[in-house]
């Protein structure tokens, strides 16, 4: 069974992106960008730093989006900046696994 044809294309090679894929790129942008901008709000707050690593991870990964929401060719210098904050994302997502995990393991039981 396949699904070629069967899903709306995103990206066209040549012509770009569809307003599909700019709508959901779009919206997943803002929705990212505003949870960052939250976490980062009660990190402030609390001075947590599961918190900041995991506003962080969100931000990153709203520039990510945002690189690929701009992209008008694949392979060029800004679709190598948009995979660079993904992997960033990661990063920042691991060192805010790693921060519970050893505050977990650092609190009184």
């Amino acid at each position: 069974m396949t699904v070629e044809g069967s899903l709306p294309p995103f990206f066209i090679p040549g012509e770009g992106p569809t307003a599909l894929r700019q709508v959901l790129l779009g919206t997943a942008l803002v929705l990212f960008s505003l949870s960052s901008v939250t976490l980062m709000w009660l990190c402030a707050k609390s001075k947590s730093e599961i918190l900041y690593w995991y506003s962080l991870a969100l931000g990153a990964l709203a520039t990510s989006l945002l690189s690929f929401f701009v992209l008008r060719n694949i392979g060029d210098l800004l679709n190598w900046a948009g995979r660079f904050a993904t992997y960033v994302t990661g990063l920042c997502f691991l060192a805010s696994i790693l921060t519970t995990v050893r505050q977990v393991r650092l609190a009184p039981i």
